[in-house]
C-alpha cells in the first residue's frame, strides 16, 4: 500500500503580534482571511479582528503578507496622485478583485491601528508590482499634447520621489533601496 503524502507545510510560521504588522500588512492579512466581507462598524471585537489578522498572516505566510502590503500602498499613492498605469490597475485588480473586501480590510486595519493596537515598528517601503510611471527616476515627466510642448512639466513620484526615504523596522530606508521582509 502506498504512503498518504501530506501536502501541509512543514515548517511552522513564526509567532506574529499584530503590533508588529503596519497598516497595509494588516489590511492585506484581513482581505485574505475569513472575515466577512459585510459586518457592522463596532460589532466585532478586537479580539475577533486580531484573529482575522493572525489568520491571514497564516494563510500567506509573513513574507508574501509584506510584498503584497508594499504593493498595495504603493498603487494607493499612485492612485492618489493619478499616474496609476493600466498594467499597475490590472495587476492590482488581480490582487485584490474584491473592491468593497478590500475597503472593509482596509477600514478594519485603520481601526486597529488607531485605536486597537498601534503599530510598534514601521516597515512603510512602498513598491510597484510592474513598471512605475517614473521607471525609477524619481518624477514623472507630464506632457500634455493640448498644451504647448514648451509647457511640460514633472511631478515627484509618490513612490520613488528622489531623497525620499521610508521607515522599516525602525531604521531608514532611501527609496529605490532594495526591500527585504
Amino acid at each position: 500500500m502506498m504512503p498518504v503524502i501530506s501536502l501541509e507545510k512543514v515548517t511552522a510560521a513564526p509567532t506574529v503580534l499584530v503590533g508588529e504588522l503596519n497598516y497595509w500588512e494588516r489590511a492585506v492579512a484581513l482581505y485574505v482571511s475569513s472575515m466577512p466581507s459585510r459586518f457592522r462598524a463596532g460589532m466585532v471585537s478586537r479580539e475577533q479582528m486580531h484573529a482575522w489578522m493572525l489568520e491571514g498572516v497564516e494563510r500567506l505566510g509573513l513574507e508574501e503578507i509584506r510584498r503584497q502590503a508594499q504593493y498595495a500602498d504603493g498603487y494607493r499613492r499612485l492612485w492618489m496622485s493619478h499616474l496609476v498605469t493600466v498594467e499597475v490597475e490590472r495587476r492590482h485588480k488581480a490582487r485584490f478583485p474584491l473592491k468593497g473586501r478590500l475597503n472593509r480590510a482596509e477600514q478594519g486595519a485603520a481601526d486597529s491601528v488607531f485605536v486597537l493596537a498601534p503599530v510598534s515598528g514601521c516597515r512603510e517601503v512602498p513598491e510597484v508590482d510592474g513598471v512605475c510611471p517614473c521607471g525609477g527616476k524619481g518624477y514623472v515627466e507630464i506632457n500634455d499634447p493640448g498644451l504647448d510642448p514648451e509647457l511640460s512639466y514633472s511631478l515627484d513620484c509618490p513612490v520613488h520621489r528622489a531623497g525620499a526615504s521610508w521607515w522599516r523596522g525602525g531604521a531608514r530606508v532611501a527609496a529605490g533601496q532594495a526591500v527585504s521582509a
